[in-house]
């Protein structure tokens, strides 16, 4: 009985947070960033909970490996910094979904003919 109250505790306090940060409780995160030095932009669809972790210490998402630490902080900022590669900044939203998923459509849409 106590171990399913605690659990039931941790899943509303968890989907507190997520909302806290803005973030709602949608699955994903859609960014679109480009490289600090001016070489480069892209897009992508990040996992929340999967690829990113709410760190509520900090109030962002958080991917931190060896190599690089990335942040998604609850106005949208996207922030990348990478030992290996260029630094990226770029923002998480709504516009970044569409731009997204409408560059896979024309990448699928290519491959199928």
């Amino acid at each position: 009985m106590k171990y399913s109250v605690i659990v039931s505790l941790l899943i509303v306090f968890v989907g507190s947070a997520e909302v806290a940060a803005g973030q709602g409780t949608d699955e994903s995160f859609y960014c679109g960033y480009t490289n600090t030095d001016g070489t480069g932009q892209d897009y992508s669809e990040f996992g929340k909970g999967t690829d990113f972790k709410f760190n509520n210490k900090n109030n962002r998402w958080e991917w931190v490996s060896e190599y690089s630490a990335q942040y998604i902080y609850p106005n949208g900022r996207y922030e990348q910094i990478s030992k290996l590669a260029g630094n990226q900044v770029g923002v998480c939203n709504s516009e970044m979904e569409k731009i997204y998923k409408q560059k896979i459509k024309e990448i699928m849409d290519k491959h199928r003919n």
